[in-house]
């Protein structure tokens, strides 16, 4: 099916129109059932495409090089080369993802070294600003001249 939408842009907006208000529907379920203090955490693939970035008080961008990307789409998801590259060319363009990114993570080295980068901005950045909204206290900064 991914071989059929991602070569032809009527066929992926069906299926988009199709997939993407029953995925609505099921998000809206998951975060009404979530606990009151859960940070949730959204991986949303479209997220640019979709101009959903404004909804989201911080985004996340995961980037690697189109043609590592094209290698990974090969080796570990049994993709072809031309099956890869259409799916990276319907994607949103590394200017547009830089346009809405508050946080870019590298993703070019090994799955160690990403992982790290999420955790450190997990305990950093995320559980603090999870905390400060559950005390309703704006987060403090020093002053800078």
């Amino acid at each position: 099916m991914a071989a059929v939408a991602f070569s032809d842009d009527e066929k992926r907006a069906t299926l988009n129109g199709i997939v993407h208000p029953l995925v609505a529907h099921r998000r809206s379920e998951l975060i009404a059932a979530a606990h009151e203090d859960a940070v949730i955490v959204e991986d949303i693939p479209l997220l640019v495409e979709s101009q959903m970035a404004p909804m989201f008080p911080l985004v996340i961008v995961v980037n690697a090089d189109p043609e590592l990307r094209v290698k990974r789409l090969i080796e570990y998801r049994g993709f072809t080369e031309e099956d890869a590259r259409a799916r990276i060319a319907a994607q949103a363009t590394e200017e547009q993802r830089r346009a809405v990114a508050d946080v870019w993570l590298d993703n070019s080295g090994s799955p160690g070294a990403v992982v790290e980068q999420a955790r450190t901005l997990w305990h950093e950045r995320i559980l603090p600003f999870a905390h400060n909204l559950k005390i309703e206290q704006p987060a403090r900064r020093d002053a800078a001249v």
